[in-house]
């Protein structure tokens, strides 16, 4: 099997674990909290955004539009995640951050809408990871600051985020210089990057049917 086979069947886990944190937030629903609420819609719309994906790559359409919209969409929802996660004082501050962030996102993604030549040089994954790597610390320090105890499913939640999204920064700073590269090299990147968004995925899945669990006992 060369790298080619590996990635390709390594992408089929993607969709199957948002399946899993799918079916375990609308199968305890009711019983999950507003922030695991938003990790299963957010599921859902990465889920969509991979099946679009395929569709428009079967088809032999470029997929790079849907892109900017997805990183949009996951900014979105992570800004209302730490609304939830910051204590009252400190949402005006988070609502400031979300403002600058959102026209910085919004002055790189409206010029694609215009002229979609110049996708491969948007910045907005690079952005948006920015955005919710920002978010993750100032969390971190905003509990260490107020020397208020962290729940512990709370903080492992805002590791992995903030995990997760330091890998997909690295990944898209060279992401223009991998468009054009004809080496193996990229698919590396590639690889290491999928790896740690099925890990991610597959966390947010067992959090959603761990959750579900203890608020129903």
């Amino acid at each position: 099997m060369n790298i080619y086979e590996f990635a390709d069947k390594l992408t089929i886990l993607s969709p199957i674990g948002l399946g899993i944190g799918i079916v375990g937030g609308i199968y305890r629903y009711l019983s999950l909290n507003k922030i695991y609420r938003l990790i299963t819609i957010y599921l859902i719309i990465a889920l969509l955004t991979d099946f679009a994906s395929r569709l428009l790559s079967f088809m032999d359409q470029s997929n790079l539009i849907l892109l900017p919209i997805f990183n949009l969409l996951e900014l979105l929802l992570f800004l209302k995640i730490y609304y939830l996660f910051f204590e009252k004082t400190r949402k005006l501050l988070l609502l400031v951050v979300a403002v600058v962030f959102l026209a910085a996102f919004g002055s790189d993604v409206i010029p694609l809408f215009l002229d979609q030549n110049v996708m491969t040089h948007s910045y907005s994954s690079i952005i948006e990871a920015l955005s919710i790597i920002f978010l993750a610390f100032l969390f971190f320090f905003d509990r260490i600051q107020a020397y208020n105890e962290l729940k512990w499913t709370v903080f492992a939640l805002n590791s992995v985020i903030l995990v997760y999204f330091s890998v997909k920064l690295m990944f898209y700073i060279p992401i223009n210089f991998f468009i054009h590269d004809d080496t193996n090299l990229k698919f590396y990147f590639w690889i290491v990057h999928l790896i740690m968004l099925i890990i991610f995925y597959l966390y947010l899945a067992k959090s959603i049917w761990e959750h579900g669990k203890i608020q129903e006992q």
